[in-house]
């Protein structure tokens, strides 16, 4: 019974509630009142007939026993003592062909010519009733229309109204209270417990703590408010799950830069001692040397050269992306860098074919990276070709990007391979350290670009795409 009025007390003091009782309070008064009103214009109309009759009855006697030979003065004189009865208070006589003969007492505002369109009219204009009287002795003769006194019927209509609108107002009440006890139990109680629910679930995510049980999921109601409650359960599982998930990125970041600061210290450590130890490899290489030591020497060098590249990739790999932006034309770019691209040791004895786009187009980005990646991309296309093999550097404008792709007629690469291809420390070369697409990928991403890599027997080859933004200055084809 507690909970019962803890649940009411909840439910009056909130807004909504507060508008539910009062809807269907008004509603049920409406309704009421409509089915009720006919009620009271027949009461009325009863009050009034009865007004009627008992006027007549008290006043018949004044006609009892008229003489044929009686004169319309003596007539009109006879009514006139009605005036004595309370009930009455004038009356208008008329000849049957509708010619007036008199009035007495206060005149009837009901006329002839209304009876004589319809005999059974009546005035009621508060607080008089107009109606005529067919008394025998007139009848067929005279149209005597009465005027009566219903200032009593007014009263008495007013005390049925208020008889009603009590009645209306008890039954509002009743109904109402009716209705809240079923929703108590339909929907007083789930919504409050669905209430309690949303903010426990608020406060365990907010501490971060265990979900708790919650009470709206032992209802397993089968209707829209059992799909809500449903649907908040799924919402804070999906929103659990995705904190979880931003937890396990923000750990997994976290141990990234970690990662990256260890690896940036550990390549500064080895740097330099690396530096001392070639040289003193390249002071041996002034020494006259038997040739196994000179193999030896050369196998030393390149060893440490090769460790050098990768230490440097490395750093390159694990330090923030730090551009320095401007505006540059990518067709010329890439004219530009033509002869140095032919001077790559792995571009020896393979063809390297440009083709460039009809107009300038004019990106923002940092020409000496966007370099670093092209010589990466040429580089690897050269290698995975024989020799007298072509690589193609081609630009294709579009209407918000350019697209600049690096394509070979090698061997294609698998698909289990193919999606690993970028990621650190993955090669399909036996002497690659896996860094240098790492490296092209964190660079296009840092331009807000995007990087894609095709390869299979449909496109005899490997193509590399990289979608580059266009700059404020947009590209206009020529005409």
């Amino acid at each position: 019974m507690a909970s019962r009025l803890l649940a009411l007390r909840h439910f009056f003091q909130a807004r909504l509630s507060r508008r539910i009782v009062w809807w269907v309070f008004a509603s049920i008064v409406v309704i009421e009142a409509l089915i009720l009103l006919p009620s009271i214009y027949r009461r009325q109309q009863e009050l009034l007939a009865y007004l009627k009759e008992i006027a007549a009855a008290e006043t018949s006697g004044l006609l009892e026993g008229l003489p044929a030979n009686e004169t319309e003065s003596q007539i009109l004189t006879r009514l006139e003592k009605s005036l004595q009865n309370a009930k009455i208070r004038g009356g208008a006589l008329y000849r049957i062909n509708g010619e007036l003969i008199g009035i007495f007492g206060t005149p009837p505002q009901l006329d002839f010519r209304t009876l004589q369109a319809n005999p059974q009219s009546t005035l009621y204009q508060q607080p008089y009733f107009d109606a005529a009287w067919n008394m025998a002795p007139l009848k067929g003769r005279y149209l005597l229309i009465i005027r009566h006194d219903a200032t009593q019927v007014q009263q008495e209509i007013l005390a049925f109204m208020v008889r009603i609108a009590g009645l209306v107002l008890i039954i509002g009440i009743f109904v109402t209270f009716v209705t809240l006890l079923g929703l108590d139990s339909l929907l007083i109680s789930p919504v409050i417990l669905l209430r309690q629910d949303l903010l426990n679930a608020g406060a365990a995510i907010r501490a971060d703590q265990e979900p708790p049980k919650f009470a709206s999921l032992q209802l397993q109601r089968q209707d829209e408010l059992g799909e809500v409650i449903a649907a908040f359960s799924q919402m804070y599982q999906q929103v659990s799950d995705a904190i979880a998930e931003r937890k396990q990125a923000e750990k997994a970041l976290a141990s990234l830069a970690e990662v990256g600061e260890l690896s940036a210290m550990i390549v500064h450590e080895v740097r330099n001692p690396l530096a001392t130890v070639l040289l003193g490899l390249q002071s041996f290489q002034k020494l006259d040397l038997s040739p196994a030591y000179q193999t030896r020497l050369k196998l030393s060098m390149e060893e440490a050269d090769r460790l050098q590249r990768l230490l440097n990739e490395i750093l390159l790999y694990t330090k923030c992306q730090r551009l320095q932006r401007l505006d540059f034309d990518l067709n010329q770019w890439l004219l530009d860098l033509q002869d140095s691209l032919h001077t790559l040791s792995t571009a020896q004895s393979r063809t390297l074919k440009f083709r460039l786009a009809d107009s300038p187009l004019w990106i923002c980005g940092d020409q000496d990276r966007l370099k670093q990646v092209l010589i990466n991309l040429v580089s690897n296309a050269c290698e995975a070709i024989a020799e007298q093999e072509q690589v193609t550097c081609s630009l294709h404008p579009h209407q918000t990007w350019i697209q600049l792709e690096v394509s070979n007629g090698g061997n294609p690469i698998p698909p289990e391979k193919l999606a690993q291809i970028t990621q650190p420390f993955f090669t399909t070369k036996p002497t690659g350290n896996g860094l240098g697409l790492a490296i092209v990928k964190r660079i296009v991403e840092a331009h807000d670009g995007r990087l894609e890599i095709e390869s299979g027997e449909a496109i005899a080859g490997t193509r590399v795409r990289i979608y580059l933004p266009l700059s404020n200055a947009q590209y206009q084809p020529q005409p």
